[in-house]
């Protein structure tokens, strides 16, 4: 098995960045002293190493899927495209907070600006729908106090790209919502499956989304190990 290069991460990086999918093997050698950085994904957590790298992150992404959409064909008067009002730096701040739990947060060799520019590329790229096919915002009072992305990837099924809450006005019914929105609009469109990933390690998210219907359909141990 070789390690397959990810342009995308190492362009935007500048180093060079590759990925090993699980591996029957416990420790890793080949090919890996062209990189700097391996992504390693597995099922579950195996022990994998890479002799002559460090391992800085480990974490478990999870993904929540819901089969059977249903929601109030009502409209929330508050949720509307982000593209017909004016935004500026509030959905990159609310960006910034929904990845907290973010692989590339956590790993301490990713540096605060490394995660904000990848971040605000998402949301750039996003509104553009380069990477979505809309983003909603929570509006009230002229103020953003949420927003998320979704992508349609198939004539039955979509998934949530970023989902975010101002810190300030969580337990108020804004992330619910924002998800019923975007679910009245995928059943207008006859798509009856949302997929929504986030990570193992955030409770507040993983509760949330159980108690709106979803279960847990997927689950990857993701690893990042560094070149010493």
């Amino acid at each position: 098995m070789t390690i397959r290069r990810l342009d995308w991460d190492s362009d935007f990086f500048n180093i060079e960045i590759g990925e090993i999918q699980e591996n029957k093997f416990k420790t890793y050698n080949k090919d890996a002293k062209a990189f700097k950085l391996i992504y390693y994904k597995s099922s579950k957590i195996d022990g994998f190493k890479i002799d002559g790298f460090k391992e800085t992150y480990t974490g478990t992404k999870v993904v929540y899927s819901n089969y059977n959409l249903k929601s109030s064909t009502i409209k929330n008067d508050f949720v509307i495209p982000v593209r017909t009002i004016k935004y500026d730096d509030d959905l990159y701040r609310l960006a910034f907070q929904s990845g907290h739990y973010s692989r590339f947060k956590k790993d301490v060799n990713f540096s605060k600006a490394q995660f904000e520019s990848l971040y605000r590329v998402w949301v750039d790229n996003s509104i553009k729908k380069g990477y979505a096919e809309d983003v909603l915002a929570y509006h009230e009072n002229n103020t953003i106090k949420g927003f998320v992305s979704y992508s349609i990837i198939s004539n039955y099924e979509a998934v949530i790209g970023l989902i975010a809450v101002d810190k300030l006005s969580r337990g108020l019914g804004i992330g619910k919502a924002l998800i019923n929105e975007v679910t009245r609009l995928l059943q207008k469109k006859n798509i009856s499956t949302l997929h929504i990933p986030t990570q193992h390690e955030n409770l507040v998210a993983c509760n949330f989304y159980n108690k709106m219907g979803f279960t847990i359909s997927s689950k990857q141990v993701i690893k990042h190990f560094w070149k010493l």
